[in-house]
C-alpha cells in the first residue's frame, strides 16, 4: 500500500483528482504569463520579487513543460515512499536512518518521472483553503507541483528554502534565486496571496 489511511485505488482516484488540479493551476498561470497585464505582473512578485523578462520567460518555458509532464501522469509513476525504490532509479534517500522522510521525493535523473510518496502527504488535503482563498501550507498539491518542477525536463528546481513562507518571506528581501526554488514555483502555481492567516483579508495581488 502506498498509503496507511487509503486503499491504492482509492489513493490513484486521490492522485489523479490533484494532477488534473495542477493542470488546470497551470493553464491559469500560463494565460496570465501570456497576458502580463498590472496584476499579472505583482503575482509574479509575491513569489519571485521581480516580474523581469528573464523571469516571465523562464515561467513560461518552465510551467509549459511541466504541464506537460503533468498530462502525462498516470497510476504507474507513484510509489511508496522507501529505500529500494529510490534506489532503482538511481538516488539515495536524503533523510538518514531514523529521520522521517520527506513528504515526497523525486530521483532528478530518473527520466520515468516517478514520484515517491511520504506517508505525511497521505494526510494532506488537497488543496488548504479559507473561506476560498488558498493557504500558505502544504497540500497535496502544492507538494506534486514542488516536485515535478524538480526535474531536469521541468524546471530543474532545487530546495533552498525550506517552506512556502520562507520563500515568500524571501522574496520580500528581493532574493535573486527564487526561481530556482520548488516552493516558490508551487506556492505562485497554487495562487497563494502574499499574506497568511484567516482575517478579513480579499485576495488582491
Amino acid at each position: 500500500m502506498i498509503c496507511p489511511n487509503m486503499t491504492n485505488a482509492e489513493f490513484y482516484v486521490t492522485v489523479m483528482r490533484v494532477r488534473d488540479l495542477a493542470v488546470a493551476y497551470m493553464d491559469d498561470r500560463l494565460a496570465e504569463l501570456a497576458r502580463w497585464n498590472a496584476a499579472d505582473q505583482d503575482r509574479v512578485k509575491i513569489w519571485f520579487a521581480e516580474a523581469t523578462p528573464r523571469i516571465r520567460s523562464r515561467l513560461q518555458g518552465g510551467l509549459q513543460r511541466m504541464r506537460d509532464i503533468t498530462l502525462g501522469l498516470t497510476e504507474t509513476n507513484f510509489e511508496r515512499f522507501s529505500k529500494e525504490n529510490l534506489a532503482a532509479v538511481g538516488c539515495v534517500p536524503a533523510a538518514k536512518d531514523g529521520e522521517e522522510p520527506a513528504t515526497a521525493s523525486v530521483c532528478k535523473p530518473d527520466k520515468s518521472f516517478t514520484i515517491f510518496i511520504g506517508t505525511k502527504f497521505c494526510y494532506l488535503s488537497e488543496v488548504r483553503r479559507t473561506n476560498g482563498v488558498p493557504l500558505d501550507v502544504d497540500s497535496k498539491l502544492t507538494v506534486l507541483v514542488h516536485e515535478l518542477s524538480h526535474f531536469p525536463a521541468a524546471m530543474d528546481t532545487n530546495d533552498l528554502f525550506s517552506n512556502i513562507r520562507a520563500g515568500r518571506w524571501m522574496a520580500t528581501r528581493q532574493n535573486k534565486f527564487l526561481i530556482e526554488n520548488a516552493d516558490n514555483i508551487a506556492a505562485y502555481v497554487a495562487d497563494i496571496p502574499n499574506w497568511h492567516g484567516s482575517g478579513d483579508h480579499k485576495w488582491t495581488p
